[in-house]
C-alpha cells in the first residue's frame, strides 16, 4: 500500500513539474512574442536603412551607424529570446574570413553583437520579406545551392570583399545539419581567404545550460522556421558563448589544409569543458574548511591578514591615495594601485560594512587583479578606513549618490574608457545598485561581479540575530570604534549623542536611521538599500553574483528570489560563508578566482562591446524582455 502511495505521489510530483514548466513557457511567450513583433517592424527596417549609402559612412563614437546599428539588432534579437552571450578572444580589424560552426539560425544575431560582418548565405533568405531587405543591406552574398555558377560568383564576390579590406563570415559546415557537434569544413569556402591572402579567423559558438550543452536549440527534426522561433521564445534563458580564437594565415596554404586546421580548433573549443559557473557552484574545500562559520571567521582573521599582505605586496607598493569628489563638498577617499607599463584596463573594489579598502579580501582582490596587469583602484565608503573626518554627516548604506559621484569623478580623472566594478557583502550590494544607474550617471561600467552581496537588509539583519551571537558582537564592536571616531573628530555635532550606550544592531540602526538619516523607522531604511524583488530586473550591465548556503549572513532564499535576467548571472556554492570561499590551508579565495575570471574575460571582450552601443542596444529592448 505504501509502494503505491509513494508512486502515485511521484507521478503527481512529475505531472506538476510538467504543468509548471509549460505555464513558465507560455509566460515567456506571452511578453517575448510582441516584443519580438516590434523590432521586426521598426528595428529591423530602421538597421536596413543605416545599411544604406550613404547614412553608413555617418560615424558616432569613432564607429559608423551602420555597424553600430547591425551590433544593437544583433543584440536586441539575443536579449529577446534569453540568450546571455559569453565573449572570448578579440577580433582585429582589417581583412577577414570568420569560420563558424552552426548551430541555429540565432548565431547570425550572436556573431553581430560581437562584430559588424557580412555572411553567405541561402539564396532563399534574400526573398524572405524584411531579413532579406537587411541582410542584402548588411552585405550578405547569397548562394543559390546547387548551382555551379552560383558557387563561382559567390567565391568571386567574397574574394572582392576581402580585397577592399572587408570581413565576412562563412558557416563552413555549409549550413544547420541534423546531429550535435562540429561537422566537416568544406574546403571550397576558404578558397577566397587564399586567393586574397587573407587572415581566417575561427570562431566557435555553443549554447549552454545548467553547465552542459543545449544542443535543442537546432531545429528538431521536422521543424519548421516559425516552429523553432516559437519554441525558442518559450525556452528559459541560457549561456551564448563565443570564442574567438587563434587565427590562421591562408597565405602559402591549401585550401584543404584551411579548413583543417579552422575545424579542429573549432571541434577542440566545442569538445572542452564549458567555462561555465559550475566550476564555482561545485566548490568543494577541504574538510576543515567546509563550515560557513569557519569559513567567515577565518576570512576576517589576523591570521589571513598576514598571509594576504604578503601577497599584496606589489599592489600596496604602488598605491597612492586619492580624494575623490562626491558632490555637495562630500569627499570620499581611495586608494590607486596603478601598473608601472601597459595596463589591461581599470578595476575598482567595494569593500563592506566596517570594513575598508585594506580588508583582507580587498588586498586578495586587489593583489589577484594587479598581478593580472590591471589597474586597481580600492574605495572607501564614508567613516571607513580611518576617513571620519572628511564628512560632518555619518554613514548610511543609503548614501548610493556620493559613490556614484565619487566614481564619475575617478572615471574621468583616469580617463577611463570602460572599467569593471567588484564588491563584497554591502559592497557586492553597492555595486549592483550602481550597476543599475550607470548608464544614467554616464559610468561606463563593463562589469560586475557581487561576492554575498546583501539583498534584502531586513532578512541580514533577521538571519545574524537568530544565528550564532559572535557576527552581531563582531559588527557592533567594529561600529562603536567608528561612531567613536566620528564623535572625536565632531565634538560639537555628536559629542552630546549617547548612539554608543545603544546595545543591538537592531536598536542602534533605529536610533541613526531616524534621528540622523531622515527616514521614519529601521524597517524603511532597510527598504531603502535593499535589491529584493524585482529590482534587478531593469540591470543591464552583465553581472555576476556569488554567494553560499551556508552564509550565516546573507539568506541564501534572498537569492532564489531574484527575477530572471539574462544579464545577470547567478552562482550558488554549498560552502564558502560569508565573503570566504577559501580553497585551501593557504587561506586562498575562490571568490578571487571569479572576479579575475570575469574581469579577464570582460576585458577580452571586443572593442565594439563599449558602453556606448550597449546603452543604445538596452534602450531598443524593453525590460520584460530580459525577464524571462
Amino acid at each position: 500500500m505504501a509502494s503505491i502511495v509513494t508512486g502515485k505521489f511521484r507521478h503527481d510530483q512529475r505531472v506538476l513539474d510538467r504543468t509548471l514548466v509549460k505555464v513558465a513557457g507560455i509566460s515567456r511567450l506571452l511578453y517575448r512574442l510582441p516584443l519580438l513583433l516590434l523590432h521586426v517592424a521598426f528595428a529591423t527596417p530602421l538597421t536596413a536603412v543605416c545599411q544604406m549609402p550613404p547614412v553608413r559612412a555617418i560615424r558616432f563614437g569613432g564607429r559608423t551607424l551602420d555597424e553600430i546599428m547591425l551590433y544593437c539588432w544583433g543584440l536586441v534579437t539575443c536579449r529577446i529570446f534569453g540568450l546571455r552571450r559569453r565573449v572570448s578572444g578579440a577580433m582585429p580589424g582589417g581583412p577577414l574570413l570568420i569560420a563558424s560552426n552552426h548551430i541555429s539560425w540565432l548565431d547570425i544575431p550572436l556573431l553581430l553583437s560581437v562584430s559588424a560582418m557580412g555572411f553567405v548565405a541561402k539564396a532563399e533568405i534574400d526573398r524572405w520579406p524584411l531579413a532579406g531587405r537587411l541582410a542584402r543591406a548588411g552585405g550578405t552574398v547569397f548562394h543559390q545551392r546547387g548551382s555551379h555558377d552560383s558557387a563561382s560568383g559567390v567565391m568571386s564576390q567574397m574574394a572582392a570583399r576581402l580585397q577592399a579590406g572587408g570581413r565576412i563570415a562563412i558557416f563552413a559546415e555549409g549550413g544547420i545539419l541534423p546531429g550535435p557537434g562540429v561537422k566537416h569544413f568544406h574546403a571550397r569556402l576558404f578558397g577566397p581567404a587564399v586567393a586574397s591572402g587573407s587572415t581566417v579567423h575561427p570562431v566557435m559558438v555553443r549554447y549552454l545550460r545548467d553547465g552542459d550543452l543545449y544542443e535543442d536549440i537546432t531545429f528538431l527534426a521536422g521543424e519548421h522556421f516559425l516552429a523553432n522561433v516559437f519554441r525558442l521564445l518559450k525556452q528559459p534563458p541560457c549561456t551564448a558563448e563565443v570564442r574567438i580564437l587563434s587565427p590562421l594565415a591562408a597565405a602559402g596554404r591549401a585550401r584543404r589544409e584551411l579548413a583543417a586546421g579552422c575545424e579542429s580548433l573549432v571541434r577542440e573549443a566545442y569538445e572542452s569543458e564549458p567555462e561555465d559557473p559550475e566550476r564555482f557552484s561545485a566548490f568543494c574545500p577541504p574538510h576543515g574548511l567546509r563550515s560557513g562559520h569557519v569559513q567567515s571567521l577565518l576570512n576576517s582573521s589576523r591570521l589571513r591578514k598576514r598571509l594576504v599582505t604578503r601577497r599584496a605586496a606589489a599592489l600596496l607598493d604602488a598605491q597612492e591615495a586619492w580624494i575623490l569628489d562626491g558632490g555637495d563638498g562630500i569627499r570620499l577617499q581611495g586608494l590607486l594601485s596603478a601598473q608601472r607599463r601597459d595596463s589591461r584596463g581599470l578595476a575598482v573594489l567595494l569593500h563592506g560594512w566596517e570594513g575598508s579598502a585594506n580588508s583582507n579580501y580587498m588586498l586578495g582582490s586587489g593583489a589577484r587583479l594587479f598581478d593580472a596587469g590591471f589597474d586597481v583602484f580600492r574605495l572607501n565608503f564614508r567613516d571607513h578606513g580611518g576617513t571620519q573626518h572628511l564628512n560632518e554627516g555619518i554613514f548610511h548604506s543609503c548614501r548610493l549618490d556620493e559613490v556614484v559621484h565619487a566614481l564619475s569623478d575617478m572615471q574621468h580623472r583616469l580617463r577611463a574608457e570602460r572599467w569593471f566594478l567588484a564588491g563584497y557583502s554591502l559592497g557586492g550590494n553597492f555595486s549592483l545598485r550602481v550597476a543599475l544607474q550607470a548608464q544614467v550617471a554616464g559610468l561606463r561600467v563593463a562589469r560586475v561581479v557581487a561576492v554575498c552581496p546583501v539583498i534584502s537588509p531586513a532578512n541580514a539583519m533577521l538571519a545574524m540575530e537568530r544565528g550564532l551571537g559572535v557576527y552581531q558582537r563582531y559588527f557592533e564592536r567594529k561600529w562603536s570604534r567608528s561612531l567613536r571616531i566620528k564623535q572625536q573628530c565632531f565634538a560639537d555635532l555628536y559629542g552630546a549623542e549617547d548612539f554608543l550606550r545603544i546595545r543591538g544592531l537592531r536598536e542602534r540602526t533605529d536610533y541613526l536611521a531616524t534621528r540622523h538619516a531622515g527616514f521614519a523607522s529601521a524597517e524603511q531604511y532597510f527598504e531603502g538599500y535593499s535589491i529584493a524583488g524585482r529590482k534587478l530586473e531593469s540591470l543591464r550591465v552583465p553581472s555576476t553574483l556569488l554567494t553560499a548556503a551556508d552564509d550565516p549572513v546573507v539568506p541564501i532564499a534572498d537569492f532564489a528570489a531574484l527575477p530572471e535576467n539574462p544579464a545577470l548571472e547567478v552562482i550558488i556554492s554549498r560552502y564558502g560563508g560569508h565573503c570566504g570561499f577559501l580553497k585551501n590551508w593557504r587561506l586562498e579565495s575562490l571568490a578571487e578566482d571569479l572576479i579575475v575570471d570575469r574581469v579577464l574575460a570582460a576585458a577580452a571582450e571586443p572593442a565594439t562591446r563599449d558602453h556606448v552601443l550597449e546603452a543604445v542596444a538596452s534602450a531598443l529592448a524593453a525590460d520584460p524582455a530580459d525577464a524571462g
